[in-house]
């Protein structure tokens, strides 16, 4: 089966950040690299990165940490995403790659509901990956910052620290692994974008999804069948740097921090509104065909 490759045709914005307000400060998180929806409203889980400790932190609008919960027998070599699955359990992606060499990568699968039990792990390698790290450093593209739950499957977006162009899109199954066993991340395809991938969230719709880069959102619109086959809408956020994590809290508004501590809203303009609640998209029925959308537009890379 061929894999597809979804270039961005980018629908223009009137305004560059209608929405955007800063709501408070992460003094006391190391580098948030990722979010979660915790259970009560108005609330989240973040962590820090790479070297610290192995901490969910659950966090509100203002930035203050309300409660630590360390995840027994975990360590944190380089946590950079959490998403949820439908029964609420958390899974904390611990596969930043900077140098793309990692044989370590792994998902930590915690239970809100059971905290002082030793979570259970998905150990995995990506199928098409054959060198650590690939001998060109423009091919280092298995670095891994975001990831969302779909249908029982992770789906891992990578970061592109090669070419800043291409984001890679893997899918391994929700479970977890033996202690002598690696699931295989399958490729599934890609997005051509002009930046490097730092977080993703999915709608409660589930017909979009938001990924996350430096001082932009790329709005993505997909169908139950298939994430290439959609529209991609970028909003401008030139004042959020070293942005890295995002969560949907309802079907208008993103809450989004950074590595540096800031704390943002973003309520969706009345254009990014009617892609989230307008028509559902059609589905695709010539999903395994080789396909190259329009060219991607011409945007400057970080």
């Amino acid at each position: 089966m061929g894999h597809k490759k979804q270039r961005a045709k980018v629908a223009a914005l009137a305004d560059p950040i209608p929405g955007l307000i800063s709501t408070g400060y992460l003094k006391e998180v190391p580098e948030s690299s990722g979010m979660a929806l915790a259970p009560e409203p108005g609330t989240f889980y973040t962590h820090g990165d790479h070297g610290n400790a192995p901490i969910l932190y659950v966090i509100n609008w203002q930035g203050e940490v309300l409660r630590k919960i360390l995840i027994p027998e975990a360590t944190n070599e380089d946590w950079e995403a959490l998403t949820s699955d439908e029964l609420g359990r958390i899974y904390i992606g611990d596969f930043g790659n900077n140098k793309n060499n990692r044989r370590d990568l792994t998902i930590y699968r915690f239970d809100p509901t059971q905290p002082a039990a030793i979570p259970p792990r998905i150990r995995f390698r990506y199928a098409d990956q054959t060198d650590f790290p690939p001998p060109n450093p423009e091919d280092f593209n298995w670095d891994c910052e975001a990831m969302v739950w779909r249908d029982d499957h992770l789906y891992l977006f990578s970061r592109d620290r090669g070419r800043s162009r291409t984001c890679r899109i893997h899918r391994l199954p929700a479970a977890p692994t033996p202690p002598d066993q690696e699931a295989l991340a399958e490729y599934i395809g890609s997005y051509e974008l002009p930046a490097q991938v730092t977080d993703a969230a999915l709608h409660p719709n589930g017909h979009l999804l938001a990924l996350l880069s430096q001082q932009q959102l790329f709005l993505v619109t997909i169908t139950p069948e298939s994430l290439l086959d959609g529209e991609v809408h970028i909003i401008p956020l030139p004042e959020v740097s070293h942005a890295e994590g995002v969560v949907f809290t309802d079907a208008a508004t993103l809450a989004i921090t950074t590595e540096k501590g800031g704390m943002y809203q973003l309520i969706l303009s009345a254009a990014e509104r009617g892609v989230v609640t307008g028509k559902e998209p059609e589905q695709d029925s010539e999903q395994d065909s080789e396909q190259d959308s329009e060219q991607a537009s011409d945007q400057g890379s970080e």
